[in-house]
């Protein structure tokens, strides 16, 4: 079922955050979020899971807004992961990954959390404390645990809503964890990513959402979004763009320093 925004305002603390946000996101796709430090992207996606509530707007999932579904129900068919999520207290991977079925009154079903840690290669570290695992292999712990949350008898199914899942991971990780997330979303999940390497969102997002001061900039393929002049304009500080043989952008890059101000009597960035 599509997830949307409808004209949506978050005002936090008396400061407006978000400012009329209108986007439709379709499942079996991967959606990415992307904007430079406070621009709202976090907000908004906390918006969409319903753990925000919009000072005006709505918030619909189905045909139905977010406000009329139960607790119980909306949890077994969203899972937000929280940026850098962390484990208070000593727990086994599949402990952690068992809370995810506690919406669905069954943590001692083991047989889901079976199959969410070897989807994402973690059966041998099942019994291992998480506090003891590596950046990336527990990141791979809270995404099982987001799995096993929204599974049923035929696996994962609804929305999946993750914050920079990829936030202070080494190249690697980065991009295992969100391959991960692709094919899963290739399978029918619809994931909601928020990102700050621009190069994840070009390699691996269907569609990308540019928010800037609380706002949509824009909104469609990665290509057409994650353009030098608009990210140029948008950070503030001129980018290039590295290109494969075909033509295809695969990141943007800070340009030379000597190229980063525009000419003299020229308002805009040089082309």
């Amino acid at each position: 079922m599509k997830l949307e925004s409808q004209d949506v305002h978050v005002v936090l603390g008396g400061t407006p955050v978000i400012a009329g946000i209108s986007a439709a996101f379709s499942p079996g796709s991967l959606h990415a979020i992307v904007g430079p430090n406070g621009a709202g992207k976090s907000t908004f996606l906390r918006a969409l899971s319903g753990g925000v509530i919009p000072a005006s707007g709505a918030v619909l999932l189905g045909d139905e807004p977010l406000s009329s579904w139960s607790a119980p129900a909306l949890a077994k068919i969203r899972a937000l992961m929280e940026q850098r999520p962390e484990t208070p207290f000593a727990m086994a991977a599949w402990q952690l990954v068992a809370l995810g079925r506690l919406p669905h009154g069954d943590a001692d079903e083991i047989a889901t959390v079976e199959q969410c840690l070897a989807r994402l290669s973690l059966s041998d570290l099942a019994g291992r404390d998480v506090h003891t695992l590596s950046g990336g292999e527990a990141q791979r712990v809270h995404l099982a645990r987001a799995l096993a949350q929204i599974s049923g008898a035929s696996g994962p199914a609804g929305w999946l809503l993750l914050d920079e899942p990829t936030a202070a991971l080494d190249l690697g990780w980065a991009d295992e964890i969100l391959s991960l997330v692709r094919t899963l979303s290739e399978e029918g999940l619809g994931v909601v990513v928020v990102l700050h390497d621009l190069g994840l969102a070009l390699r691996h997002a269907d569609t990308v959402m540019l928010i800037d001061g609380g706002r949509a900039v824009a909104h469609g393929t990665p290509e057409q979004v994650l353009t030098e002049a608009q990210v140029s304009d948008v950070w503030g500080v001129r980018v290039r763009a590295l290109r494969d043989e075909h033509g295809r952008t695969l990141t943007l890059v800070p340009a030379r320093r000597d190229e980063q101000h525009p000419e003299p009597n020229s308002s805009k960035l040089p082309g």
